[in-house]
């Protein structure tokens, strides 16, 4: 048995009474750590000069919109890449918020690995306190500063590298934080901790419990 969570882990050994393996989602640590060209929208969103946070993934009513409403109306230029599922038309009037739609993945790091800060916010609830977002990964393999809600596998695995905040105000401090702290340095221990969790790793766990 395999769980993608340590509170999904802990459930399921209780359910099961048998050893339950953590197999945490992994990244495709070449795509995101290659050399691009910046996409020609993301460029022009970065001649306003403000610091971009951004998002990719789908966009449903679970997100946390008040951060990226915060943010935008703080000094942030907000780029959101993905698929909208739930009402956002409080966010279309907001001049420094920017909806890219669904982006291939192939194209993903032409926008993401030009983003000054990345964006964990959703609204706390079971599913969120018990996920493993992949984008995690993806972005500590850009070696980008994330900002994210209170996701209990990633304070116990990543604590130290990510910035977390509770409210939309602590969002836009601990963003403002990010960019202030963000070097070279952190940069580099972002990617090889992303780099400990390749795809290819997480296939030789599996191999390793099946042997």
């Amino acid at each position: 048995l395999f769980a993608s969570s340590p509170n999904i882990q802990r459930k399921l050994q209780d359910l099961s009474g048998r050893k339950v393996n953590l197999l945490t989602h992994g990244v495709d640590y070449d795509h995101f750590t290659k050399e691009v060209k910046i996409n020609p929208l993301l460029a022009e969103i970065k001649k306003s000069g403000l610091p971009v946070a951004g998002y990719f993934g789908t966009l449903s009513d679970a997100n946390d919109k008040t951060v990226f409403k915060k943010l935008a109306e703080n000094g942030f230029s907000v780029v959101i890449i993905g698929k909208v599922l739930g009402d956002y038309s409080m966010l279309e009037p907001l001049a420094n918020i920017h909806f890219t739609g669904p982006v291939e993945f192939r194209d993903l790091p032409s926008y993401a690995s030009f983003f000054d800060v990345c964006l964990l916010n959703w609204i706390m609830a079971d599913w969120i306190k018990n996920s493993f977002p992949v984008k995690t990964l993806e972005y500590l393999a850009m070696g980008k500063p994330i900002v994210s809600c209170r996701i209990p596998v990633l304070e116990q695995m990543f604590g130290p590298l990510i910035y977390f905040a509770d409210t939309p105000d602590e969002f836009l401090e601990q963003a403002k934080l990010a960019l202030a702290e963000n070097s070279a340095l952190l940069a580099e221990k972002r990617r090889k901790i992303a780099s400990e969790h390749t795809w290819d790793s997480k296939f030789e766990f599996i191999n390793q419990v099946i042997r």
